[in-house]
């Protein structure tokens, strides 16, 4: 009874705030694990976390016996300083079945893969059927472009990516396999001297993006995609 009435409390709370687990202490962490499998189909938003002072949080999520997958009516979706290749690929495995998640967060992560490894988690997110904002703050070693996914989302609105930038000859079709992109944030960082380094920033009515550029030779390039912005804008209206 006790059990039931606990439970009952930590769904009313995190139907309001989420589930949050980004600092919280480990008593804390396991106390809620003890109820989570009540409860996790329920949950729209969850926060996990690798930083200092949760290490080893995600591992013990998953050695709790949980997946990502229980969480049938997830929503939003953020992970912190996650630093394990294994961990990582078993949140690929799971993301398919988030089929209701909008929002997905990747921030300061680190983890070794190769292209075809990157590719196979790009082309997993733009999968997702109802995503409309992804924020992609991961460095992958050795350090790789971002690969351009080979399948179309039709849902993704918002994309922030840095630390991994696409080639800036592929961002045409970046756009075209991400046709309703709405909000375009991208760092781009070409290692050339101090002099060339110079950036902008610009917004074509709705469709705002956000470029750095290091060398002042991309401007053409640039004025190309440009008109490329311009031209899905258009035909938008």
């Amino acid at each position: 009874m006790v059990s039931i009435l606990v439970s009952t409390l930590l769904l009313d709370h995190f139907r309001t705030h989420g589930l949050d687990f980004r600092s919280i202490s480990k008593h804390n962490f396991y106390t809620i694990c003890r109820h989570l499998s009540v409860i996790s189909s329920q949950i729209t938003s969850l926060y996990l976390s690798e930083k200092d002072d949760s290490p080893g949080q995600i591992d013990r999520f998953y050695s709790h016996g949980f997946t990502l997958r229980q969480f049938t009516h997830l929503q939003s979706l953020s992970l912190y300083h996650l630093h394990s290749q294994d961990t990582m690929n078993k949140i690929l495995l799971d993301l398919p079945y988030l089929s209701s998640i909008t929002h997905l967060t990747f921030e300061e992560c680190c983890f070794t893969y190769d292209e075809t490894d990157a590719l196979t988690f790009v082309i997993i997110i733009w999968s997702l059927p109802k995503l409309t904002h992804c924020y992609i703050n991961i460095q992958f070693k050795p350090q790789i472009y971002f690969p351009i996914p080979k399948v179309i989302s039709s849902t993704i609105e918002h994309l922030s990516n840095s630390d991994i930038e696409p080639q800036f000859s592929q961002m045409t079709r970046l756009l075209e396999n991400t046709p309703n992109l709405r909000h375009l944030s991208i760092d781009f960082h070409f290692n050339f001297s101090d002099e060339y380094q110079s950036s902008t920033m610009t917004s074509v009515n709705t469709f705002e993006y956000i470029v750095f550029l290091d060398r002042i030779s991309y401007f053409s390039e640039f004025s190309q995609m440009h008109a490329k912005f311009t031209s899905i804008e258009s035909r938008s209206t």
